[in-house]
């Protein structure tokens, strides 16, 4: 078995002999779980998911365990398969029980299954995009229950809505990013941020607005409404927003952001590329 592991780096530069290493490997693995697992991620390292996912499609049904359904969650969302996916993250969150995890695991694993699950909310109709949404929202609600200061989940839950039209219930999440910190301009920025998201734009700028208020230290709202004005054919006024940033002066925290609304005055200066020069 491990002879033949052995043997796929050098099979990497002879593409075709892989097939048949992975399956000799996969023979010789038999019912030793931790082996056929380790096959399965050599098959999805060396550009052979399908292969892989076939070895622990089945495997996982034997020994439901969470390392196994999150590798077969993440093996069908490399395949483009988000139903399959989530079906599978799901599970894992139910097989892992009380098994200890970080909270950063919890905030990965959980906002990817709401991401996934919006995915599929805005590819369906009727029914099928109803349970996206309420299995999202369900787990959003576990979520807050261990992690309930996360701004994030607001976030997501409400780009989640919004994207699906469910404006006012979109905005029954968003707010509360608000009210956590009302003299603060984050939470304007995280829902600026989420209408822009969605392509929102116009509805975006009274909350860069509203942060520009209230974070006067910070050029990054300034820079943020400039971006807005100008997508929405404001450029005068996006312009002169620019250079009001780049005529102030700035912690030097924030130099990165000074010099990239410099470079935006600057190619905004350049004759049109596509212009005919004489």
């Amino acid at each position: 078995y491990e002879h033949v592991l052995s043997l796929l780096p050098l099979a990497s530069a002879h593409p075709m002999d892989m097939p048949a290493i992975l399956a000799r490997a996969a023979k010789l693995a038999g019912d030793d779980v931790e082996r056929v697992v380790a096959v399965a991620r050599m098959a999805m390292n060396y550009g052979h998911p399908a292969f892989g996912y076939g070895l622990v499609e089945p495997l996982v049904k034997r020994h439901p365990t969470r390392e196994l359904h999150q590798l077969v969650g993440n093996i069908a969302l490399g395949q483009g398969r988000q139903a399959d996916a989530l079906a599978h993250f799901e599970a894992a969150q139910d097989a892992a029980g009380d098994e200890a995890v970080s909270l950063a695991t919890i905030r990965t694993e959980l906002g990817q299954i709401i991401t996934i699950a919006r995915q599929l909310a805005v590819q369906q109709q009727g029914a099928e995009r109803a349970n996206a949404v309420k299995r999202a929202l369900s787990w959003g609600a576990k979520w807050r229950a261990i992690d309930s200061g996360n701004a994030q989940i607001d976030q997501l839950l409400g780009e989640l809505l919004l994207s699906v039209g469910d404006t006012k219930e979109a905005w029954r999440h968003l707010s509360s990013v608000i009210e956590r910190d009302p003299m603060s301009g984050e939470g304007y920025a995280t829902v600026a941020q989420a209408f822009e998201n969605q392509g929102r734009v116009a509805e975006a700028v009274d909350y860069w607005r509203q942060a520009v208020i209230l974070d006067q230290t910070n050029p990054t709202p300034r820079m943020r409404k400039a971006q807005a004005l100008i997508a929405l054919g404001k450029t005068a006024e996006g312009d002169a927003v620019l250079a009001e940033i780049a005529g102030r002066k700035w912690h030097v925290r924030w130099d990165g952001i000074v010099y990239q609304v410099k470079t935006m005055i600057e190619r905004a200066k350049r004759p049109d590329a596509n212009s005919v020069i004489e």
